[in-house]
């Protein structure tokens, strides 16, 4: 039994790993969305429903994510708006809000994820992981406050400075592959 347990736990931070994965690889290629935002939300409503047993913040995180699940859904219908509305600076004032939402609360479902596992690493006394939880998520933190800094501005830049916005990208690319990479290393350390 205490096996089955084990293999729940491991399955339930896989799917967080998945979930991230697929939020690092959301393509649009012209108005079709490859891997929508929304499929990794519902990996990681996935994980956390498996997780909620493990700690009582994962259940707490599950509303948090069915709004994101639907904040995402605006990426569908976004792409076909641009189609039919005239009025696509109203679209686009919306999408930009809907987008500092969802940036707000993703950045909140990481950090709370991530301080979950700091709390599971720290009663386990996994130090290296904890340090590493700490550090990525301060990575993680910099760059998306860059990035929410950025979007309201951007309607007013110019392409060319619009382009400044691919350096901070990276940098947040890079964080979510180290804290993909926390989730994934979760599956082993925090299986219990």
């Amino acid at each position: 039994m205490k096996k089955e347990v084990i293999n729940i736990y491991s399955s339930g931070y896989n799917r967080l790993f998945w979930g991230m994965v697929f939020i690092l690889f959301h393509i649009n290629i012209g108005y079709i969305t490859i891997l929508p935002s929304f499929i990794a939300y519902l990996f990681i409503y996935s994980g956390l429903n498996i997780l909620s047993s493990q700690h009582e913040a994962y259940k707490k995180l599950k509303l948090i994510v069915i709004i994101l699940i639907l904040l995402s859904l605006k990426d569908i219908f976004y792409n076909s708006a641009t189609n039919f509305l005239s009025a696509q600076f109203y679209v686009l004032s919306l999408s930009s809000l809907i987008d500092i939402v969802s940036g707000i609360l993703n950045l909140y479902l990481i950090y709370t994820i991530l301080n979950t596992i700091y709390e599971l690493c720290k009663a386990r006394a996994l130090n290296k992981t904890i340090d590493n939880v700490v550090d990525s998520f301060t990575f993680y933190f910099i760059t998306s406050l860059i990035i929410l800094f950025f979007i309201p501005f951007s309607l007013n830049l110019t392409r060319d400075l619009k382009l400044l916005i691919i350096i901070p990208a990276i940098f947040k690319f890079i964080a979510s592959v180290i804290i993909a990479g926390i989730f994934r290393r979760c599956r082993l350390l925090l299986k219990e």
